[in-house]
């Protein structure tokens, strides 16, 4: 991690439009062919990989998307139909109860523990139904860079779907879906 504040490198991070071939995302999709749902929200939604596949699976589910690279967010506006806005995953700018599904992907392990509860504060305000998260999961506090969580008690009933196909190291370890019914 370069020698800048994490939310400064995040700001103007270049590669986050990883490929919507990336098999996890796959595996979001199958989370969400088992639900029914109006709408999503996909917090550090990058340059929106998962929300064109999943327009492409749901186009009649109403989408939106924050992330902290405006560059990112204009990019994810020209490719996905929705509302998308740069900003703060901390406070974020939409009504409570407003999305039936609250996403997350690889955007929670980057939070220190001191901000975790905030972050979830959040989600748990905007989302009216379902969180679910691409996260990592285990007893571990912190490896390479990134927090690993024991989300059961962050929220007591929680549903965990393995990641099988993801071939980098730390996520066959801790690599789970983790969706949250509220």
């Amino acid at each position: 991690m370069p020698e800048i504040s994490t939310d400064q490198y995040w700001k103007n991070r270049e590669d986050v439009g990883f490929s919507t071939e990336h098999s996890h995302r796959k595996e979001i999709i199958e989370v969400l062919k088992k639900m029914k749902f109006n709408s999503l929200l996909d917090i550090g939604c990058g340059y929106g990989a998962n929300l064109k596949l999943i327009q492409k699976e749901f186009p009649n589910v109403s989408l939106s998307g924050i992330d902290i690279n405006k560059k990112a967010i204009k990019i994810t506006r020209k490719n996905v139909k929705g509302y998308f806005v740069d900003g703060d995953i901390e406070k974020l700018p939409f009504e409570d109860n407003s999305y039936d599904v609250v996403l997350t992907d690889a955007v929670l392990l980057l939070y220190p523990d001191e901000k975790i509860n905030k972050v979830i504060s959040e989600l748990k305000r905007v989302a009216r139904k379902t969180i679910i998260m691409v996260e990592w999961q285990g007893k571990d506090k912190y490896l390479v860079g990134h927090y690993v969580r024991d989300y059961t008690k962050l929220f007591p009933k929680c549903e965990f779907t393995k990641i099988k196909d993801w071939d980098i190291r730390y996520w066959i370890k801790f690599g789970y879906i983790i969706k949250v019914n509220l």
